[in-house]
């Protein structure tokens, strides 16, 4: 199945991005060209490092679901 988006004006939001799979899956998205990624942890430090690793497609946010 494939879906096509338009990357650059999508706004994608990954929770649980502190490590493991959620980290993974923020990094292969902004490499795959998406420029505006939420990447979200209960930790505002940790989603925060974790956007800055990613560059400017990412801003952290704190999120506790």
């Amino acid at each position: 199945m494939s879906v096509d988006v338009e990357k650059e004006k999508s706004v994608v939001l990954v929770t649980g991005c502190s490590r493991g799979i959620g980290s993974a899956i923020c990094l292969l998205l902004a490499k795959s060209g998406f420029s505006h990624i939420a990447v979200t942890a209960r930790s505002i430090e940790d989603a925060q490092a974790l956007a800055h690793q990613i560059g400017p497609a990412a801003r952290g946010f704190q999120l506790d679901i």
